[in-house]
């Protein structure tokens, strides 16, 4: 991978989120969310044994109420993510997670937090939540509209228990990075 190739993730994110973010008047919200958590994944590492072999897939799995409707379905049908395909799963509550890589906690679940913080505990699942609350709360990351443009939060000391490896370039980018200098 030539030099310029691995910046390309860095300027996409960047052009999302660089100088206070993306209006809402531009983009719906959930569109801008769905790149959001596509691309998110590229600035995160997993363990190794995260993965069964170097064909498996990565597995999104939204939690709750879908609010991205098709959106994010066509765009996980034509993209990968660390080099692997994307298999997209909706859970509804009351059913088991399966397997999964990336845990996308809808806003109407915020409840179950603690429940699905638990189930996903001790395994290299990136939790992401629909909401400022979600990161305070445990999950490694919540993004949010804040007047219009999209924001986020990270829990580093959250991320770091899951085996997880956050980028040092979006932990910049975020409004507040928990369990880094004391916060």
């Amino acid at each position: 991978m030539s030099f310029r190739s691995s910046l390309r993730p860095a300027m996409i994110i960047f052009m999302f989120l660089a100088a206070g973010g993306i209006s809402a008047a531009d983009f719906a919200e959930y569109r801008v969310k769905a790149e959001f958590i596509e691309r998110i994944a590229e600035f995160v590492d997993w363990p190794e044994e995260a993965f069964h072999g170097p064909e498996e897939p990565f597995v999104i799995t939204i939690f709750g109420k879908d609010p991205f409707g098709r959106y994010l379905e066509d765009l996980v049908r034509t993209r990968t993510i660390k080099g692997r395909k994307i298999v997209l799963r909706r859970v509804r509550s009351g059913a088991p997670l399966g397997l999964c890589h990336l845990l996308f906690i809808a806003n109407s679940e915020y409840a179950r937090l603690g429940e699905l913080l638990a189930a996903t505990a001790g395994r290299a699942v990136l939790t992401i939540g629909d909401g400022e609350k979600f990161a305070k709360e445990g999950a490694h990351i919540g993004v949010y509209n804040k007047g219009g443009r999209l924001s986020f939060e990270i829990n580093l000391k959250e991320s770091r228990r899951s085996g997880l490896v956050v980028s040092s370039k979006l932990m910049r980018l975020a409004a507040i990075v928990y369990g880094e200098a004391g916060i």
